[in-house]
């Protein structure tokens, strides 16, 4: 029904699917908060929803292969506004980041090929 509902308002396939996306995502924060809290606090939603959803541009991204040169360049845009020191194949947090800069991060570095390990508190290559 919703595909057919976003075809008739003229609704893109691929903005629908990121609506779908977010509808899921608010679903699910809803039924933790009413199973975890007995109820669901609005702004307690909002903010989690918030906190938890990628923007289109960064969800629709991370849903496209990048070429190679484009992730390098990610990867040195991230290097250089967030300071990561280069240890081989690993690059170290060197400060501190508050969540919101870190989800930005973890966001650019995971479009560049690599994922956060707590463990080296460094972002390594994400091997698939």
């Amino acid at each position: 029904m919703i595909a057919t509902e976003a075809r008739i308002s003229g609704i893109d396939e691929t903005r629908k699917e990121y609506y779908d996306y977010l509808s899921s995502i608010y679903g699910e924060i809803a039924s933790y908060l009413k199973i975890q809290d007995g109820t669901v606090n609005s702004q307690k939603l909002e903010m989690m929803f918030g906190k938890t959803t990628s923007s289109f541009v960064y969800w629709n991204e991370s849903r496209q292969e990048m070429s190679e040169e484009a992730k390098m360049n990610m990867l040195k845009g991230s290097v250089r506004k967030y300071r990561l020191k280069e240890q081989g194949e690993k690059y170290l947090l060197t400060e501190d980041q508050d969540d919101k800069a870190f989800g930005r991060l973890s966001e650019n570095m995971k479009l560049a090929g690599y994922r956060y390990d707590p463990k080296d508190r460094a972002f390594v290559r994400d091997v698939k």
